[in-house]
């Protein structure tokens, strides 16, 4: 699916999910956050090792990295400065990219990563539930953005650009056809559990 037919559905996505007494929101070109349609960045930036994640938030296999593997990257690694921790969107389908856009519609970097995590926990919910975009937007909602501010987010089409072009990146630079995909200082890497990703990451900073 081309860039134009997923920013199309997704601005469907949003109109189809408003009640007929809301307003739609023209387009605005106000200047956002850099973390809208930038990297999401855990940890310090000196940290010897680099590790980014690209992440569909439709994926279950995404999910499962987050349910298991960051709680430990956290706690060991990156609140303890050796490992610095990007998150970058590889959008999948049109509600892969309304979550990337709402998660992201925040003045606050930690707001937006409270609810990468809360779509991940709750992505069976909103993903088969029988009003996706409503679903969707209550979380955005309970994460403390605005009806205004996500029909706002949803009708820039420069914050969706950005995040479609996060992925065409990734692909041009790092030939990335599969989600979670995680790159340790540039490199893609396999790993079966959190200790063999821990072992990789060690190895990585020797080798610095």
């Amino acid at each position: 699916m081309t860039m134009i037919r997923i920013l199309a559905g997704m601005l469907l996505f949003f109109g189809a999910s408003a009640t007929a007494q809301e307003e739609t929101v023209e387009p605005t070109d106000k200047p956002v956050p850099v973390h809208v349609h930038g990297d999401i960045v855990y940890g310090s930036p000196d940290a010897p090792v680099e590790l980014i994640e690209y992440a569909s938030m439709t994926c279950p296999h995404c999910k499962s990295f987050n349910d298991t593997i960051l709680p430990y990257l956290k706690e060991e690694l990156i609140s303890t400065g050796k490992v610095r921790f990007v998150f970058r969107n590889y959008v999948l389908n049109r509600a892969d990219l309304v979550v990337a856009v709402l998660s992201r519609c925040t003045d606050d970097p930690e707001k937006s990563k409270a609810l990468i995590a809360s779509y991940f926990e709750q992505q069976k919910e909103w993903s088969t539930a029988p009003s996706p975009g409503v679903a969707i937007q209550s979380i955005a909602n309970l994460g403390g953005v605005s009806f205004e501010r996500m029909q706002e987010c949803g009708n820039s089409q420069k914050i969706a650009e950005h995040i479609l072009e996060m992925r065409q990146m990734a692909v041009r630079l790092y030939e990335i056809n599969s989600v979670p995909t995680i790159l340790i200082n540039g490199t893609k890497v396999k790993f079966k559990d959190f200790e063999d990703l821990r072992n990789k990451i060690e190895l990585a900073a020797i080798g610095k």
